[in-house]
């Protein structure tokens, strides 16, 4: 199955959890949600993220990472989607910018 791009934003990754937009990710109206997100580290960081369902929140010094800036990441799956969420790393001394990219 061929993904299509649909929508991309900006995030910025700070001392608060942030998460992808969810009108962005999972629009309303009975349209299909993403169903991958491809994640460019543009600067800042270095970020730890979880996705593993909302339980888990990433930490200043725990998650999946950290994840610095240059690298990329691929999300796969809108419950992995939903539930992606970040926060800077605890060595971070600027904020990560995110640029997300969503298919369909």
């Amino acid at each position: 199955m061929a993904f299509l791009a649909f929508a991309r934003e900006t995030l910025t990754v700070s001392t608060t959890v942030v998460t992808f937009t969810s009108a962005t990710v999972q629009p309303a109206g009975g349209v299909d949600p993403a169903r991958q997100a491809i994640v460019h580290v543009r600067s800042g960081g270095p970020f730890n993220f979880t996705i593993d369902g909302g339980t888990t929140f990433p930490t200043s010094t725990g998650g999946s990472g950290p994840w610095y800036a240059g690298s990329a990441f691929v999300i796969n799956g809108a419950t992995n989607i939903a539930s992606f969420r970040a926060i800077r790393d605890n060595t971070a001394v600027a904020d990560a910018v995110l640029e997300c990219e969503y298919l369909r």
